[in-house]
């Protein structure tokens, strides 16, 4: 299987970071850490079907910020079902091979405003044959 947006992918570097499959139609729930005391800052991230993509496909849900050890942790999340924001509402399987290759960042802006991609790469969806739970 050929990896898409191989150049897009180089760019994030040591911040690339694929996430594990999805179901569509269950959620999906992962952690964030940043080696550092931001929680006054602001976490958002979203899911596209290409780099250059203007629309959204959803847009993680993002938990209040821990800081402990020395890290600052966060739950990013889509919701089980078909409604906005979850994993059902992602684009279907189109090439016959039952996955679906999205990608996804991450964007981290100071309480000072300036922005940083701090996580992205590929988020892989996958169809279901049983309705899903």
């Amino acid at each position: 299987m050929t990896v898409p947006f191989p150049e897009w992918l180089l760019t994030l570097g040591t911040r690339r970071a694929d996430l594990p499959p999805a179901v569509r139609g269950q959620r999906m729930s992962h952690t964030l850490t940043y080696p550092a005391n931001v929680t006054t800052a602001t976490l958002q991230g979203s899911v596209k079907s290409s780099p250059d993509a203007t629309a959204e496909l959803a847009v993680f849900t993002v938990g209040v910020p821990v800081f402990a050890d020395g890290v600052t942790t966060w739950e990013f999340s889509l919701a089980a079902g078909d409604g906005v924001n979850s994993t059902g509402i992602l684009p279907a399987d189109n090439d016959g091979d039952g996955l679906e290759i999205l990608i996804y960042d991450l964007i981290l802006t100071l309480a000072g405003g300036s922005a940083e991609r701090i996580a992205g790469g590929l988020f892989t969806v996958s169809g279901f044959v049983t309705e899903s739970v």
